[in-house]
């Protein structure tokens, strides 16, 4: 398989402590209708004191719709940790140690999740958003390319228009989508090889992920790609040098990362 391509934005400007609030910004913003939703994974039992896993009904728990127009489709925001923190909330801190639950994996969810994402939009009415990832500070933009990393890496070493207008296209639907969050920042890179492990590492601060991403310290989790010979050719480019025709890829060099800033 080859190495898809991600975009992440920096610095989003989301109230996601909120998710009613977080819902009503991402219709304004995305110009789409939103139905927040939650997990429909768990129960409890209070009588028995009890927590189970949801053995049959519906997959996610509507919490409310958020109309941008009078359009019948919307796209779901889902909040991955509602449900946990409400039964977590109804048993309280000073029980939930003594719950009794119907299995291990009921009890390490309940006791011990830690949602990587804190919300995910899936689109299935296929209404056109990107399934977009939302953390504390970042968003995993999802903008679904056709070529894979390589591809990409070659179309800056060309200068013909076909490259550019290609190019230009990607450019603005990721720009697009990190201006309606407010993004400060945006990286692209791949979801494979070098930089996989900045893909690992969406949900750290902006701050921390920004400086992991140029310290080179992912080269560490991927010792066998960083020959001698890697490690000098790797680039880290700007998207606005391709364009204002100041970026030069020698033959044998590598396009690592790419960087972006909404303007």
């Amino acid at each position: 398989m080859g190495w898809d391509i991600i975009e992440i934005g920096f610095k989003h400007k989301l109230p996601v402590n909120d998710p009613y609030a977080t819902a009503q910004e991402v219709a304004k913003r995305l110009k789409v209708n939103i139905q927040l939703v939650a997990h429909n994974l768990f129960e409890y039992d209070s009588e028995t004191d009890t927590v189970s896993k949801v053995k049959k009904g519906d997959r996610f728990i509507e919490l409310q719709k958020f109309n941008y127009d009078n359009s019948d489709k919307c796209v779901k925001l889902i909040v991955h940790d509602y449900q946990i923190k409400k039964i977590k909330e109804t048993i309280g801190k000073d029980r939930l140690r003594k719950t009794k639950f119907s299995s291990q994996w009921a009890k390490d969810n309940i006791l011990d999740f830690y949602p990587f994402e804190l919300y995910e939009i899936e689109d299935d009415e296929k209404v056109g958003i990107p399934e977009i990832r939302i953390f504390t500070e970042n968003i995993d933009i999802a903008i679904p390319q056709m070529m894979r990393w390589g591809h990409f890496d070659r179309l800056f070493r060309r200068n013909d228009e076909e490259a550019k207008e290609y190019l230009r296209k990607i450019r603005k639907e990721i720009l697009d989508v990190a201006k309606a969050f407010e993004c400060e920042q945006v990286i692209i890179c791949a979801d494979q090889g070098p930089t996989e492990s900045i893909f690992d590492n969406m949900d750290m601060s902006a701050d921390d992920l920004l400086e992991y991403t140029m310290s080179l310290k992912n080269r560490e989790t991927h010792n066998g790609w960083f020959t001698k010979d890697w490690k000098a050719n790797a680039r880290y480019i700007n998207f606005a040098d391709y364009f204002k025709g100041t970026l030069n890829i020698k033959e044998e060099e590598y396009v690592v990362v790419v960087f972006d800033q909404p303007k």
